[in-house]
């Protein structure tokens, strides 16, 4: 449980009766672990020269006027639309090499007119010292704000998803109604609200499989669904799956639909890594077959459709794959 500055700094912005994101302090999804989450953009900046420091590093200070277009999550003292000054430091080791990480602030290239959402966690409510180092936790591009509404949204469904056969709260039915609401937006979400949805469903996935599992592959493989979204559904159940490991029914029926993304033309850019990581990972063990082929894919002439689509992978593993698709 956050602490009181947390809980201070987590309070509503709206009416008491709106629906907001909980604060789940070091959760994987970064709409729950921020406990401050707003829009703002960059009215004007001027960046200092830089200077090489002792350290080797060349360092400079961006100074910039900023205006705070919305607020999502957590209260914060100026008011939407406000102006305020934020000073950023950046380093880098010189103006033709990137081989480390700098910081925040110093992988990125803010101008006049370029909008954020800010994704930070910390005890103040100063937008300004929000967006410093170690507070901010996440610049991402303005696309992101749908991700943030529909959160919220589901939140909303989530809440009422708990309360549906009485007044205790019911989590397993919070998160069938978060999952079919998740499902009916597939071709609206993006990463940031995939991994929101996933801080509920993979616990279900772990505890109560059999009742998610088929919801949460149809959505991976409904071709409908937006790229990134998909993308990190897929890498979540891999994950889920390699944990609940040995279970060779599980593997079966994620295989198969990982392995129907092949046939799909509007999953072409998920396809590659799936063979190098997802399938490969699933179907071999050691680098050796850890299932039959055709246990997966009964039907040869799909398994000989596979193969040749996998022909136009030029890698070791996707070469293998395809060895064991025609393998007795």
């Amino acid at each position: 449980m956050p602490d009181e500055n947390f809980a201070q700094a987590s309070k509503p912005t709206s009416s008491p009766n709106a629906v907001r994101l909980p604060y789940e302090q070091g959760s994987s999804s970064e709409l729950l672990s921020a406990n401050h989450v707003f829009s703002v953009e960059i009215v004007s900046l001027q960046e200092r020269p830089w200077t090489r420091g002792a350290d080797g590093l060349e360092h400079r200070d961006l100074q910039m006027n900023v205006r705070l277009l919305e607020a999502f999550k957590g209260s914060l003292d100026a008011p939407t639309q406000s102006a305020f000054h934020v000073e950023v430091p950046q380093t880098r080791e010189s103006a033709f090499v990137t081989s480390d990480y700098q910081g925040l602030w110093s992988h990125i290239s803010p101008a006049s007119g370029t909008k954020y959402l800010v994704l930070a966690d910390g005890s103040s409510n100063s937008p300004a010292a929000l967006m410093q180092e170690g507070h901010c936790q996440k610049l991402l591009g303005p696309e992101y704000i749908s991700d943030v509404r529909l959160a919220i949204e589901a939140e909303g469904v989530r809440e009422r998803g708990q309360h549906t056969e009485g007044e205790s709260p019911n989590e397993h039915d919070a998160v069938l109604a978060l999952i079919s609401f998740s499902s009916a937006k597939r071709s609206h979400a993006k990463d940031l609200y995939e991994r929101y949805m996933w801080a509920f469903v993979g616990p279900a996935f772990h505890a109560k499989r059999d009742q998610v599992l088929s919801r949460i592959l149809e959505m991976i493989g409904a071709a409908d669904g937006d790229i990134d979204f998909r993308s990190g559904l897929i890498s979540d159940v891999y994950d889920a799956t390699v944990d609940l490991q040995p279970d060779a029914d599980l593997n079966r029926r994620v295989l198969r639909t990982f392995f129907s993304l092949l046939l799909q033309k509007n999953a072409a850019p998920l396809q590659e890594g799936l063979v190098e990581v997802e399938i490969y990972g699933l179907a071999f063990d050691d680098d050796k077959p850890a299932l039959k082929a055709d246990s997966i894919l009964p039907d040869h002439r799909e398994r000989e459709q596979l193969r040749a689509i996998l022909a136009a992978f030029d890698s070791e593993r996707a070469h293998a794959v395809a060895a064991w698709l025609s393998a007795k």
